[in-house]
């Protein structure tokens, strides 16, 4: 028995150095290449009229002086001077959908020169506390950007709260909205396994995912369960669409985000 499970720690080792390893080369490559870019934002028409394709790469260059930095959300007064850097209020937010790659559509759009990211789940329009604060306080926990730069954040709980489209809104009525979104029950059993592992660390009580997502007595789908409930896409994405065009949303494949990365970035 000690043999097999020192045999399964090994592979699960491996797996995860290769993931690792096969990641950072992603990177790597990915940002050792914005030099051989066309001179071109890829996000070209989705993000306003403020002429992104005008953007050349070599004018964004200081982003990458500063990598560490911007990756961190933060940047020194000599920097913000220097750079003439701004907090501004997001052109475009990733909504949703929890467990469905939001990070990682996150952090692959941050790798172009053009964009940058929130360091992190700001909960501004889903928290009714932060929301009482006030805009000018969201802004100030966007990071410092260029003027032309298109600021980003994620919040997957901003999707299925029922007062956020109205807020988001009120403050952006032309904001563009990006969703990400997996094969939904996929996406539930993520979700389920994601808050065992927590109950588990904490010796909570927890229940098996079929007798979470199932009702005992008619043996129908529990959609009362949030894990099956936040999969009910459609449901929720009725709720936004009472405030904004479908012309303002993008639907980004989280599956194929997994196995054709550049292929699905290169849609949104």
């Amino acid at each position: 028995m000690l043999f097999k499970q020192q045999a399964l720690l090994r592979q699960k080792l491996f797996v995860l150095g290769s993931l690792a390893v096969g990641s950072l080369l992603y990177l790597v490559a990915r940002v050792g290449s914005l030099d051989r870019l066309p001179p071109i934002c890829p996000v070209e028409g989705r993000f306003g009229s403020h002429s992104q394709d005008a953007i050349t790469l070599r004018a964004m260059q200081f982003k990458r002086g500063l990598l560490h930095e911007f990756r961190k959300g933060n940047a020194t007064k000599e920097q913000i001077r220097l750079h003439n850097l701004v907090q501004q209020l997001p052109k475009a937010i990733i909504i949703g959908v929890r467990k469905g790659g939001t990070r990682a559509l996150l952090e692959m759009l941050n790798l172009h020169p053009a964009v940058v990211k929130a360091s992190q789940e700001i909960h501004f329009f889903d928290n009714d506390e932060n929301y009482a604060k006030g805009i000018e306080w969201y802004r100030k926990k966007m990071p410092f950007s260029h003027p032309q730069q298109i600021t980003i954040e994620k919040s997957p709980a901003y999707f299925i709260t029922d007062e956020v489209p109205e807020r988001i809104y009120k403050m952006n009525s032309s904001i563009k909205l990006l969703i990400i979104v997996r094969e939904p029950t996929t996406r539930a059993i993520s979700d389920y396994t994601q808050v065992l592992e927590g109950k588990e660390r904490k010796n909570k009580t927890y229940y098996k995912f079929e007798k979470m997502a199932m009702d005992s007595n008619t043996c129908e789908v529990n959609t009362k369960y949030k894990a099956v409930r936040t999969s009910i896409y459609t449901k929720h994405l009725e709720r936004w669409l009472k405030y904004f065009p479908i012309e303002q949303f993008h639907i980004v494949d989280g599956d194929r985000l997994i196995t054709e990365p550049l292929p699905e970035l290169q849609l949104v």
